[in-house]
């Protein structure tokens, strides 16, 4: 799989963008983006890939509520207090360790269950 990213300039833009783009795709992926943000572009955009069989991936619970398939939920203050504790040791040991931020993975079965995937329970629970 590989990401194939596409630029849209204003909103306007994105039905004619996702029509050439979403040929082919294994999933459509959203990244934060001030021109996609809006929650009527991205249930369309949802809508669009599930009429063509193509599963979403969000990065909040917004976006599980709106259809995609799996979507991380991240608590902001959970993170800030990571951040926190790895300044803090940081400052007493100079040790620097990389640590991967806590978020709640949202697996919407009903949408991947009319996608037909299939989804490996192990991937779910890690």
């Amino acid at each position: 799989m590989k990401a194939v990213p596409f630029e849209v300039l204003s909103e306007s833009d994105i039905p004619d963008v996702l029509k050439q783009v979403v040929k082919g795709a294994d999933a459509i992926y959203f990244i934060p983006d001030h021109t996609v943000i809006s929650p009527a572009i991205v249930k369309f955009i949802i809508k669009y890939g599930i009429a063509r069989s193509i599963p979403s991936l969000g990065y909040n619970r917004f976006f599980f509520q709106s259809g995609a398939v799996l979507s991380f939920s991240i608590d902001y203050t959970v993170i800030a207090r990571q951040v926190s504790d790895m300044v803090t040791r940081f400052n007493k040991s100079g040790e620097c360790i990389s640590q991967d931020p806590e978020a709640d993975l949202l697996y919407n079965e009903k949408v991947a269950d009319l996608l037909n995937m299939e989804v490996n329970e192990q991937f779910l629970t890690q």
